[in-house]
C-alpha cells in the first residue's frame, strides 16, 4: 500500500471534505495516509490569511469573487510559471519536498489547484520519485489546473474529458472518478426513519435548505420568502452551517413552519428525511445529493466555478437552476406539486452519477 499524501488548502471546507473523504477509505484499506495544509509550507500567516479572506469575501462579497474567478479565467498570465504571484504561492515547494521525502511518500494527492501548483514546480525543480494526483471538486476545469503538470488528474464525470484535454491535460491522464464525498453519503435511511429520529412529523414533507459551511449566500431571503408560500403540509429546514450570527437572526424572525439549525453532522440524515433540497452549487454539496438521488434546485448565490456546476446538472436534468431569487418561492412550490418532475430529477441522477470517487481514486493508485 502507498503511503500518501494528501494536500488541502483552507480556502471553504469542500476541498478539505474531499481530502477527508479519501482518507477515510485509504485509511480503511490500512493504507497510510497524511493530510497536510498546501500553504502552510509557505507560511502559517500565508495560509490563516488565505483562509480568512477568502471567507470573508465568499459570503459578504461574492461578485468580487466572481471577478477574481474571471480575471484568472481569461488572464492566464496571472499565475504562469513567470509571473510573480505564481513564484509566491508556490515558495513553499522547497519546504513540501523535504516533508515529502522525510515522511517517506509514494503518492501525493493534490484536492486544491494551489497545491497542484506547488507540487508541479517543485516537479520542475527537483526529483521526486512519487505518484502526483490532482483531483478536481468541481465540475470544470477550473483556472490554474492546466499550468500543472501532475501523473493522474481525477475528474468529476465522463463528459468532462473532452474540457480538459482541450485546456492541454493528456487524455490518459484523466480519470473520471466522480467528486471524493463521504462514505455516509452513499448509504440511505428510509425517510420515515429518518424523520423519526429527526423529531420530524411523518406526516410533513420537508424541504431542506443550504448554502455551504459557511452559510453564504442569500439564505435570511430565501427563507423569509420561500416559507410564505409553502403548502400546509411542509416544512422548511434551514441549515446554516458555521454562521451564528445567521443562525441566532433567523431562530427569532421565522414562521412556524421552519426550523433552523446550525453546525449539525447529521447532513446525510437530513437529506434523507428530504422531499428536495435547496442549495448553492458547490461541488460537494451537489455531489452529496446525486449520491443520495435528491433532487435539487440551486441557487445562483455564487457564480464562478459554482456557475458551471449549476449548468453542469441543469443540462443533464438532474437539478432545478433557477436564476433569480424572486423565482425560488414559485419553483420550489412547482417541484413539490409535481411527484414525476421529482422522480424524474432522481432518476436522472441515478443514471449519471454511478461511482465511489474516494475508492475509484484508491483503486487507481492501486493497480
Amino acid at each position: 500500500m502507498k503511503k500518501t499524501l494528501i494536500l488541502t488548502c483552507n480556502t471553504g471546507e469542500g476541498h478539505n471534505s474531499a481530502a477527508g473523504a479519501i482518507k477515510t477509505v485509504f485509511d480503511a484499506a490500512g493504507c497510510e495516509c497524511v493530510i497536510a495544509d498546501a500553504l502552510r509550507f509557505v507560511s502559517s500567516f500565508v495560509s490563516n490569511a488565505f483562509k480568512n479572506w477568502h471567507s470573508r469575501i465568499y459570503r459578504y462579497a461574492p461578485k468580487a469573487f466572481e471577478k477574481g474567478y474571471s480575471l484568472l479565467e481569461t488572464h492566464a498570465s496571472f499565475i504562469d510559471d513567470n509571473s510573480p504571484l505564481y513564484y509566491f504561492l508556490t515558495s513553499g515547494a522547497g519546504k513540501l519536498h523535504r516533508f515529502i521525502l522525510a515522511g517517506g511518500y509514494e503518492a501525493v494527492i493534490c484536492v486544491h489547484p494551489i497545491a497542484a501548483l506547488i507540487v508541479t514546480r517543485l516537479i520542475k525543480k527537483r526529483s521526486l520519485p512519487v505518484t502526483t494526483c490532482f483531483v478536481s471538486t468541481d465540475y470544470t476545469c477550473s483556472p490554474t489546473v492546466p499550468e500543472t503538470e501532475l501523473d493522474m488528474y481525477f475528474i468529476p464525470h465522463e463528459d468532462l474529458k473532452d474540457e480538459f484535454s482541450a485546456y492541454g491535460i493528456p487524455r490518459e491522464k484523466l480519470y473520471a472518478s466522480g467528486i471524493p464525498i463521504q462514505q455516509e453519503f452513499y448509504s440511505k435511511t428510509d425517510k420515515a426513519e429518518a424523520k423519526t429520529v429527526l423529531g420530524i412529523d411523518a406526516d410533513m414533507r420537508n424541504v431542506l435548505l443550504m448554502c455551504g459551511s459557511m452559510g453564504c449566500g442569500p439564505i435570511k431571503s430565501l427563507t423569509e420568502s420561500i416559507s410564505a408560500e409553502l403548502p400546509p403540509d411542509v416544512i422548511l429546514t434551514v441549515l446554516c452551517g458555521r454562521n451564528e450570527h445567521l443562525c441566532s437572526k433567523l431562530v427569532k424572525t421565522v414562521r412556524s413552519n421552519v426550523s433552523v439549525l446550525g453546525f449539525t453532522d447529521k447532513v446525510s440524515l437530513l437529506m434523507d428525511s428530504a422531499d428536495l433540497y435547496l442549495t448553492k452549487a458547490g461541488g460537494l454539496s451537489t455531489s452529496e445529493a446525486a449520491a443520495k438521488r435528491l433532487p435539487m434546485a440551486l441557487i445562483n448565490a455564487i457564480s464562478g466555478c459554482e456557475a458551471y456546476n449549476r449548468r453542469f446538472f441543469a443540462e443533464r436534468g438532474c437539478a432545478v437552476a433557477v436564476e433569480t431569487y424572486e423565482e425560488f418561492p414559485a419553483a420550489v412550490c412547482g417541484l413539490l406539486s409535481s411527484p414525476d418532475r421529482l422522480g424524474e430529477l432522481s432518476q436522472n441522477l441515478e443514471l449519471e452519477f454511478t461511482t465511489n470517487a474516494a475508492e475509484f481514486i484508491f483503486k487507481a493508485l492501486h493497480e
